[in-house]
């Protein structure tokens, strides 16, 4: 595991606020689960949850489907638009008019494809602020119509994936971040990568997963040393 010193301390609220991101045709169920595994509460995480805006009826993975009633969610309409700017688009803006009606929130975790929506809503809100928040002259659209951005403190981003276009150089993010992969994981690679968006990242690989938080998380004391190091860096 990487160290965390790295981090800024960016404080965060009495009663954090977390808004969870579900992966791609997943759900709030799923969602459910890994906070459960990840002890995400016993941090003193208050938390909420968000799956995408475009309605599948089948599940990424088939064993979800054979336990969780659909309709399950996607961030992008487009069939294969998942690893793409332009396509999730409306993913990022469903993500920013909901922390606009909900928030604030502290942070913001997103599993796999949620974790890319994450953070791309990250990049998002950081131009906006960058630009003026909510001015003419902001890059992102939406803010035009929603006002200043509340901008969040951290990120969680759990085998996370990544844009697979060909982009140039692009400033780093400086919203801190804790991301978790899975040794394991046939995206792996994708995960690394999406890492690389960030200024300011930690790295925790989870040896027994593949593409998922299992419930042997439950038993991995290093990863709750990292969550812990990482939430008290954020506070102070």
């Amino acid at each position: 595991m990487g160290k965390l010193m790295s981090l800024e301390v960016v404080g965060l609220s009495a009663q954090p606020r977390l808004l969870c991101l579900s992966g791609h045709a997943s759900k709030r169920d799923v969602t459910e689960c890994q906070a459960m595994v990840l002890e995400l509460e016993r941090h003193g995480m208050e938390l909420d949850y968000l799956d995408g805006p475009f309605e599948t009826p089948t599940a990424l993975d088939p064993t979800i489907q054979d336990q969780i009633p659909g309709p399950f969610y996607v961030w992008s309409d487009a069939p294969r638009g998942r690893h793409s700017r332009e396509t999730l688009r409306a993913g990022v803006e469903h993500v920013l008019r909901y922390v606009a009606s909900h928030g604030p929130f502290d942070g913001i975790y997103g599993f796999s494809n949620g974790g890319l929506i994450a953070a791309l809503a990250t990049e998002a809100m950081e131009q906006a602020l960058a630009a003026g928040g909510g001015s003419a002259a902001s890059p992102v659209p939406v803010f035009k119509e929603l006002g200043t951005p509340a901008p969040w403190r951290f990120v969680i981003l759990a085998c996370g994936s990544c844009i697979l276009e060909e982009e140039g150089e692009r400033p780093k993010l400086r919203t801190p971040s804790l991301h978790l992969v899975g040794a394991k994981d046939q995206i792996l690679a994708r995960s690394l990568r999406l890492r690389e968006m960030f200024e300011i990242s930690d790295l925790y690989e989870m040896p027994y997963a593949g593409h998922c938080v299992p419930i042997a998380c439950i038993e991995d004391l290093e990863l709750k040393a990292a969550l812990k190091i990482f939430f008290g860096t954020l506070r102070g």
